[in-house]
């Protein structure tokens, strides 16, 4: 069967979503990891070049936060390995030279400069918009409309 995605657009997504900030939290479970396992929540506008998700590093065994504007590397955070037998709790917090990432309960990983990508108007779980999907399943996804501390994310993974 083909892989499931879901998405939200137009005013479905910007009714809730703020552009200057955010934190986003999700618990998964992947069933591999490598380097398209991790992407479960991506935020983008309509080209691959803006975008704020959750990712993994080129050989997939560290996963945390990844922000593109304009195409060039705002925030590239590896905040920890996922786990293959059971289920990872990852958090990421965005706004503008103050990104971090915590998975597992451990202390955030922070990046003190970046600027947010602009037009953001999609809300993509299970993919990007590239179109790799998660090797997985997603037990829970949460938003906040402010970067929330460095604790709080500890907190949340935990």
């Amino acid at each position: 069967r083909a892989a499931d995605s879901a998405s939200m657009t137009g005013a479905n997504f910007s009714s809730w979503f703020s552009q200057d900030e955010g934190t986003v939290f999700s618990e998964y479970a992947v069933q591999r990891l490598g380097l398209y396992t991790p992407w479960h929540i991506s935020i983008a506008s309509g080209a691959a070049t803006d975008r704020i998700q959750h990712t993994a590093t080129s050989s997939g065994s560290g996963h945390g936060t990844l922000v593109l504007a304009g195409g060039v590397t705002q925030c590239s955070i590896s905040a920890g390995t996922p786990s293959i037998t059971g289920v990872t709790k990852q958090a990421s917090a965005f706004q503008a030279n103050n990104f971090a990432a915590a998975i597992h309960g451990l202390p955030s990983i922070t990046d003190t400069a970046g600027a947010i990508p602009q037009n953001l108007a999609r809300l993509s779980i299970g993919s990007r918009n590239t179109g790799e999907h998660l090797n997985g399943h997603i037990r829970r996804l949460a938003y906040y409309p402010k970067r929330v501390s460095d604790a709080q994310l500890q907190v949340l993974t935990a």
